[in-house]
C-alpha cells in the first residue's frame, strides 16, 4: 500500500483494484442527493387499474366486461355451475337438439327471406325460384324444411322424457310450464311455415 502511494506521488498510474472475492458483499450504491425543501414535487400521475381487466381475458372480454359488468356476475356463476352427471344422460340431448335445429331455422330462414316473396300472388312463385333459380336454393330450402321437422320432433321427444322421468316435480314446476309454453309455439311456428309454400 505504502508503494502504491509513493508510485502515486511520483506521477506513475496507480494499479488497479484487485477485484473483490467471491461470495463478498457489494458495495451499496450512492444515495442520490436530497432535494432542497423548497422545490415542489407534483404526484405521480398513474391511471387507475382497469378492475375488469384480467390478464386470464383477452382485450375484447375486457372491453366487453366494461360495458356489460351487469352481465358479470351471471357469466361468472355459468362459469362455476356443475351440471350432474344422470343415469338416464341420453334423454337429455333432446332439449339441446331442438335448440340447435331453432338456431338452423332463424339462419336459413334469413336466407330464404332475401328471396321469398309473403304476396298471395308471388308466394309459389317465389318459391319455384328458389328451388330452381337461387344457387344453392334448393339446398337451403331442404335444410329449412328438414330442420323445421326435426325441430318439432325434438321438441316432443323432450317433453315426453320430461313427463316419465317426472322431471315436472317440485320444485321445476315453473320449467314444465314454461316447456309447454314453447311446444306450443314451435308448434305454431311450424304450422305457418309450412303454409307458406300453399299461399
Amino acid at each position: 500500500m505504502a508503494e502504491n502511494n509513493k508510485t502515486a506521488a511520483a506521477g506513475a498510474v496507480p494499479a488497479k483494484p484487485k477485484p473483490a472475492a467471491p461470495g463478498a458483499a457489494k458495495p451499496a450504491p450512492s444515495k442520490p442527493a436530497a432535494s432542497s425543501s423548497g422545490v415542489f414535487k407534483p404526484p405521480v400521475d398513474r391511471p387507475e387499474p382497469n378492475p375488469y381487466k384480467d390478464s386470464r381475458v383477452s382485450d375484447l372480454a375486457a372491453w366487453f366486461q366494461e360495458r356489460f359488468y351487469v352481465l358479470v356476475p351471471v357469466i361468472d356463476y355459468l362459469k362455476k355451475k356443475e351440471v350432474p352427471k344422470h343415469r338416464l344422460s341420453f334423454w337429455y340431448y333432446f332439449g339441446g337438439l331442438a335448440l340447435f335445429f331453432f338456431i338452423v331455422q332463424i339462419v336459413t330462414g334469413l336466407l330464404l327471406l332475401q328471396y321469398y316473396k309473403p304476396t298471395e300472388a308471388e308466394a309459389f312463385a317465389s318459391f319455384v325460384f328458389i328451388q330452381q333459380q337461387v344457387p344453392y336454393g334448393w339446398l337451403i330450402r331442404q335444410i329449412h324444411a328438414w330442420s323445421a321437422n326435426l325441430m318439432v320432433l325434438m321438441a316432443f321427444i323432450h317433453m315426453f322424457s320430461t313427463f316419465f322421468m317426472k322431471s315436472y316435480r317440485k320444485p321445476r314446476e315453473l320449467m314444465w310450464v314454461s316447456g309447454f309454453i314453447l311446444l306450443v309455439l314451435c308448434l305454431g311456428f311450424g304450422f305457418t311455415g309450412y303454409l307458406l309454400p300453399w299461399n
